[in-house]
C-alpha cells in the first residue's frame, strides 16, 4: 500500500516506522548492503565422487563464496533513541498545532505537550507563575501539574542557590533573546517517584547492573533548560518566529526593541531541557570518594601501606608518601613515567627475577583482572635493599566492577613492610631463638662429655663391690651405697627432657626404698654445699629412720627435689648461718594402715627466706619462659616432683 513502492524496490532494503497520530506514520528507509561470505564444506551432491587415488581432501571440503544480499544493516540502539525523540517531538508539534487551530491558546497548547512528552517542561507566565507542568517534572519533584499551577517559580518552587540564574534567565527570554543550559534547582515535595533502574551493560556481567550513585532520595531536582520566550500577535494568536540568539545581545539596543516588537507581545518563557539530578548526586559522590581516596592514600599515617598504581599504558599515576619515605623517590620524579623500565630499573635497581614477576603480576590484573600476590625485591635510592609482599589489584573505570570480567583501567599495587617496630620483635625473636639453640647445643655437649666419666665411676663402682674388704668395713659400705644412689641420679636426669618434665610428664618409677637411704644421700649434698658459704649443716630426725619400715616409690625423684630445695637454701644463706634439714616420721601424718607419713623441712637462716622473684618461678607466676633462671626451672621441677 506504499505508493510508488515498485520504483524504490531496488534501492530500499531496511525499513523503520514511527506512529505520529492517528493515520499518520514516518518511515525511515535504508539501502540493502552486500556481504561476502567465506564457507568451507561445500554442500554435498549424490552425483559427485571423491578420487580415491589423490591424497587430496575431499569435495565437501572446497572452500565457497556466499554473496548476501537484500539485507541491511541493522538499527544500533542510538539510532531507534533519536527516531524516538524526534516522533514524540513531531507528534507534540502535531498536538499543538491541532489545539491552536481549534483556537486554544499557546498556554493550553503547551499544556497538552507536556502530557506526552518525556522531558522535564514548564512553562511561565509574565508574572513568574506556573502555567505549564510536565509529567515527568511531578514524577521528579513530588509535585502534580495542578499544585503546580499557580505558584510562584522564584519564590515557591526554586531553591535560593538557583535564584539569581532563573532571574536573569526569565529577564533574557522576556527581551526576546534564548537562555541556554541555565542551572536550576527546584525543591522536592512528597513522595517522589522511584528512578528508574538503569539498563544492565554488557561491562555488568550477566546478572548484574551497574553501580548507580545517589540511590538516597535527593532534597532537590537538578535541572538544565534552556530559557525561551513565548509571543503572541495583535490578535492573541501564537507567532512562530525565531528568538535571538546570544551573539545579537551585543546589537544596539534600537535594533534590539524592534525585533521584540516584530515578535509581538511576550505572553510567558517556557524552560525546556533534561534531569541532571542522577549525575550531580553522582559527581558530588565521586569528590566526595576522591577526597576520601586523597585523604587515606596520601596520609602520612604509619597504617597506611606503601602505594603505587600504574594506568592502562603502564605509566606511574600513584605514588603515596609513604612509597616517598620508603624509596627516596617524591611524587613529581615517578608520575607519567613507565613503571617497569623507567622507575624500577635506572631510579630504583630492581633484578631480573622480581621485576619479570611484577611484570606478569600487572599484566593479569591490567588484562584479566585478577588480584596477586609477589615479593618485591629492589633498592632505595640510598642503596638499601627493600623486601616485602605486593599485592596487585586491577583498577576498574567508574561505573564497571571486577564481576563484569574483563581488565580493568590499570593496577594499583600495595607493598607490605615490616614496620620498625615489627622489625626490632623480629631481630629479638630471632635472637632468643639462637640463645636457645646455643643452650640446647652447649646442653647437648654437657651431656655427651657427661656420659664417659660417668661409665667410668660406674666402673670403680662395680670393681669396689668386688673387693672381699669390703664386708669387714660398715662405713665403706654406706657411702658406697651414697655414690651408687648419686649415680644412678645423674644417669636420670642426663635422660630428661626438660620440655615434658615443664609440661608435668616426670617419667616416675616404682621400687622399693626405705628413707635412711634417701636421708644419707641429702645429708652427702648438705656438707658438701654449706662449707663453700661457711654455713653450719644439720640433718635432724625426730624418730630412728633405720627402724622404718620400707616403701614403694621413686627414692631417685625423692632425693633429686630434696637436694634441690637444700642447695638452693644453702645458696641463699648468708655466710656464717646455719641450715638444718628435718624429717618427721608419725602416724599422725598417714592417711591409713598401709602408708606411713614423712615430712621433710628445710630450714636456714636467712631473714627474709628466698628471694620473691625466685618463689614466682616455682610457682610458675611468669609471664614469659625467657624469664626463668636455672634456679627458678629447678625449683619448678622439684616442687611438681613433691
Amino acid at each position: 500500500g506504499y505508493p510508488k513502492a515498485e520504483e524504490v524496490g531496488a534501492t530500499v532494503c531496511g525499513m523503520l516506522a514511527a506512529r505520529l497520530l492517528e493515520g499518520d506514520f514516518v518511515f525511515w528507509f535504508r539501502a540493502p548492503v552486500e556481504k561476502h561470505i567465506n564457507w568451507h564444506g561445500a554442500k554435498h551432491s549424490a552425483t559427485e565422487r571423491d578420487d580415491e587415488r589423490l591424497m587430496t581432501p575431499r569435495v565437501s571440503f572446497v572452500a565457497f563464496l556466499e554473496v548476501v544480499r537484500n539485507r541491511s544493516a541493522p538499527w544500533d540502539e542510538l539510532e531507534i533513541g533519536a527516531v524516538r525523540s524526534l516522533s514524540i517531538f513531531l507528534r507534540c508539534h502535531l498536538e499543538a498545532s491541532k489545539l491552536t487551530n481549534k483556537g486554544g491558546t499557546p498556554e493550553m497548547a503547551l499544556v497538552q505537550m507536556l502530557k506526552s512528552v518525556s522531558s522535564p517542561l514548564f512553562s511561565v507566565d509574565t508574572r513568574g507563575c506556573v502555567v505549564a507542568w510536565s509529567e515527568a517534572l511531578a514524577a521528579a519533584t513530588g509535585l502534580s501539574p495542578a499544585d503546580a499551577r499557580g505558584r510562584s517559580l522564584l519564590r515557591d518552587l526554586s531553591n535560593e542557590a538557583s535564584k539569581k540564574a532563573i532571574a536573569w534567565a526569565l529577564t533574557q527570554a522576556m527581551q526576546g533573546m534564548r537562555a541556554r543550559e541555565i542551572e536550576v534547582r527546584l525543591r522536592t515535595f512528597g513522595a517522589r517517584a522511584a528512578p528508574a533502574a538503569p539498563k544492565p551493560s554488557a561491562g555488568a556481567g550477566a546478572g548484574g547492573a551497574l553501580r548507580t550513585f545517589g540511590s538516597s532520595t535527593p532534597s532537590e531536582v537538578v535541572l538544565k533548560v534552556d530559557a525561551v520566550a513565548l509571543f503572541t500577535d495583535e490578535n492573541g494568536d501564537p507567532l512562530e518566529v525565531p528568538v535571538l540568539e546570544e551573539e545579537e545581545e551585543e546589537e544596539e539596543e534600537e535594533e534590539r526593541e524592534r525585533a521584540r516588537r516584530a515578535r509581538g507581545e511576550v505572553t510567558g518563557v517556557c524552560f525546556v531541557g533534561q534531569d541532571m539530578t542522577e549525575l550531580k548526586a553522582a559527581e558530588e559522590q565521586f569528590q566526595n570518594m576522591q577526597s576520601d581516596y586523597m585523604a587515606i592514600v596520601h596520609s602520612r599515617n604509619s597504617l597506611i601501606p606503601p602505594i603505587f598504581a600504574i594506568n592502562a599504558t603502564g605509566e606511574c599515576c600513584e605514588w603515596n608518601p609513604a612509597m616517598e619515605t620508603l624509596t627516596g623517590l617524591v611524587r613529581s620524579q615517578v608520575l607519567g613515567k613507565l613503571l617497569l623500565g623507567e622507575v624500577f630499573g635506572p631510579l630504583l635497581p630492581m633484578q631480573m627475577a622480581p621485576k619479570l614477576a611484577l611484570s606478569v603480576a600487572l599484566g593479569q590484573a591490567c588484562s584479566a583482572g585478577a588480584p596477586s600476590d609477589r615479593t618485591a625485591l629492589c633498592e632505595t635510592r640510598r642503596g638499601e635493599p627493600v623486601n616485602g609482599l605486593l599485592t596487585v589489584h586491577p583498577r576498574h573505570a567508574l561505573g564497571v566492577g571486577a564481576e563484569g570480567g574483563g581488565g580493568g583501567t590499570g593496577a594499583v599495587c600495595f607493598l607490605h613492610t615490616a614496620s620498625e617496630e615489627l622489625k626490632e620483635a623480629l631481630a629479638l625473636q630471632t635472637a632468643t631463638e639462637d640463645l636457645a639453640r646455643e643452650k640446647v647445643r652447649v646442653t647437648t655437649y654437657v651431656r655427651q662429655q657427661a656420659r664417659g666419666p660417668l661409665d667410668g665411676i660406674k666402673h670403680c663402682r662395680a670393681a669396689m663391690q668386688e673387693w672381699p674388704q669390703l664386708a669387714q668395713h660398715a662405713q665403706a659400705q654406706e657411702a658406697l651405697e651414697v655414690s651408687i644412689r648419686c649415680e644412678q641420679q645423674i644417669t636420670r636426669v642426663l635422660d630428661d627432657e626438660i620440655e615434658e618434665m615443664e609440661e608435668g610428664f616426670l617419667g616416675m618409677e616404682s621400687d622399693e626404698c626405705k628413707f635412711e637411704q634417701v636421708l644419707r644421700v641429702l645429708a652427702s649434698v648438705g656438707h658438701a654445699a654449706c662449707p663453700r658459704r661457711t654455713l653450719d649443716f644439720k640433718c635432724e630426725a625426730t624418730a630412728d629412720m633405720a627402724e622404718c619400715p620400707a616403701v614403694q616409690g621413686d627414692p631417685l625423684r625423692l632425693q633429686q627435689a630434696l637436694g634441690d630445695f637444700v642447695a638452693t637454701a644453702a645458696q641463699f644463706t648468708p655466710e656464717g648461718g646455719w641450715l638444718v634439714l628435718r624429717s618427721i616420721v608419725g602416724d599422725q601424718l598417714a592417711a591409713d594402715d598401709h602408708t606411713i607419713g614423712c615430712e621433710f623441712r628445710v630450714l636456714h637462716s636467712s631473714p627474709t627466706g628466698l628471694p620473691e622473684p625466685m618463689v614466682s618461678q616455682m610457682f610458675d607466676n611468669l609471664r614469659s619462659k625467657e624469664d626463668m633462671s636455672q634456679q627458678g626451672l629447678c625449683l619448678g621441677i622439684a616442687r611438681r616432683i613433691a
